[in-house]
């Protein structure tokens, strides 16, 4: 899982390389997995990171339930119409995105 992983973390600039070492190793493919869920629910993952990480998955009752609360968080927001949100947070979330658009 290694290697892909990280050359797909590292593309999206988050957190430090694996460590070589037991626990260390496993909290830390578990990190590169929570930065990659997005790429992964979107299927933007080259297959290789793809394939590794439902491997991880499927073993990881602790990244499938990240995985599970990030997918809840998504559709929630989606669900979402604008007059939902109170006027301040709508502004913010404008702000937000007019600062990190690709288009600016």
């Amino acid at each position: 899982m290694p290697e892909a992983w990280d050359r797909a973390r590292d593309a999206s600039a988050t957190g430090p390389r694996p460590q070589t070492s037991g626990l260390r190793v496993v909290m830390t493919r578990c990190r590169n997995t929570v930065a990659l869920l997005a790429d992964y629910l979107e299927h933007r993952l080259p297959l290789e990171v793809h394939a590794d990480l439902e491997r991880h998955l499927g073993a990881c009752t602790t990244c499938v339930r990240q995985l599970r609360t990030y997918q809840s968080t998504i559709s929630l927001l989606r669900s979402l119409r604008e007059e939902d949100l109170p006027s301040e947070l709508r502004y913010s979330l404008r702000s937000f995105i007019d600062t990190h658009s690709d288009c600016n």
